[in-house]
Formats: C-alpha cells, sequence, structure tokens
C-alpha cells in the first residue's frame, strides 16, 4: 500500500508516485502519504507524515474547499508537500474570481464578463473560471455557464480542457453556433 506502484509523471513530479490507493510523495522535509476527494460542492484532503506518524485530516462543504491546502500543510504535519499541492491543484482563493461570481449575480453573466473583459488588468485562470461555469451548472443555469465556458475558451484557447469545448456542441439540442454577446467568436 505504502510502495510505489506507478509513478504519473516522472519527469514534472518526480517525488509523487501511486501506492494502491494512496498518493505518495516524498521530500527533502518526509514522506507522505495522502488522497483526497471532490464531489463537486465539497472537497476533503488526508495527508499522513509516514516517518513522523502524525497527519491531518479536512473535509469541507464548499467547491473551493482545497484553495487553502498549501497553508494548510505547511502549518500541519509541516515541511514541504508541494507535490501533493500541485496534484491537487486547487489554486489559492481567487478574489478575481469571487468579485466576477458576485457581479455575475448581481447584474447578469453576460454583462458581468463583458464588464469584467473590459477591466481586467491580468485574466482569471482556467481552473477558477471553469470553476465559475459549473457553480452555473449546479444552480441549473445552462445558459450563464455557456457565456463562462466560451470567455474561458477564448482566454485559454490553446488548453486542452477549453479547447474540447470550442470543437464540440456544449449541449446536445443545440443546433445553431452558440455566440458569445461579449465577442465575435463562437463556440459551435
Amino acid at each position: 500500500m505504502m510502495q510505489a506502484q506507478s509513478v504519473p509523471d516522472a519527469k514534472e513530479m518526480p517525488d509523487v508516485s501511486w501506492g494502491l490507493g494512496l498518493g505518495l510523495d516524498s521530500t527533502t522535509s518526509g514522506r507522505y502519504a495522502w488522497h483526497w476527494g471532490d464531489q463537486g460542492d465539497s472537497k476533503a484532503l488526508f495527508v499522513v507524515d509516514l516517518v513522523k506518524k502524525n497527519g491531518i485530516v479536512y473535509f469541507t462543504n464548499s467547491a473551493n474547499g482545497l484553495s487553502p491546502a498549501a497553508d494548510i500543510l505547511r502549518i500541519a504535519p509541516g515541511g514541504d508537500q508541494q507535490g501533493i499541492v500541485e496534484w491537487v491543484a486547487y489554486g489559492r482563493f481567487d478574489r478575481q474570481a469571487d468579485s466576477l461570481y458576485r457581479r455575475m449575480s448581481d447584474i447578469g453573466v453576460a454583462h458581468a464578463l463583458a464588464e469584467y473583459v473590459e477591466k481586467r488588468k491580468t485574466k482569471i485562470s482556467e481552473d477558477a473560471m471553469n470553476m465559475l461555469g459549473y457553480a452555473y451548472l449546479r444552480r441549473y443555469q445552462p445558459e450563464g455557464a455557456i457565456y463562462i465556458f466560451i470567455q474561458n475558451t477564448e482566454d485559454y484557447p490553446a488548453s486542452y480542457n477549453t479547447g474540447i469545448a470550442s470543437r464540440k456542441p456544449i449541449w446536445p439540442k443545440a443546433t445553431k453556433p452558440v455566440r458569445s454577446p461579449i465577442t465575435r467568436n463562437r463556440c459551435s
């Protein structure tokens, strides 16, 4: 269980491997076993220091629940678990994405996105924008989600994740291209 069975990305993350159902991370500060859960609106993570025999388990009922993982792991169990943080890859809390989400609720998705594009100094990360789109899907507002996913595709056209949306219909019933209200690009 605690022995490496496979190394998923030996080039980018040489210290991360998979045991039997557990992630394993070996760093200069220790050897760790870990696993996480992502159920959309709830997240969980546990990390155990295999040498010191201590660790942490935490559960959240938030779609952003793993965003403080890097900060929490620095405190408990301590040391450097960068491989775990990179694998789980839930960035820190994104104030710009949170503000956009609130603005979308206030004035509507299309208007909020147009305002964001016009005023932004930096792009919201691809992952954070995807989270916004999925939040709208969970709210049963697919039209808003489509606008968000289209914006993400326009911001990150080379990404495999967003690039799929630009090549395939988002909804099976869609027969015409969906046009973004804020650009001339289309998603079909």
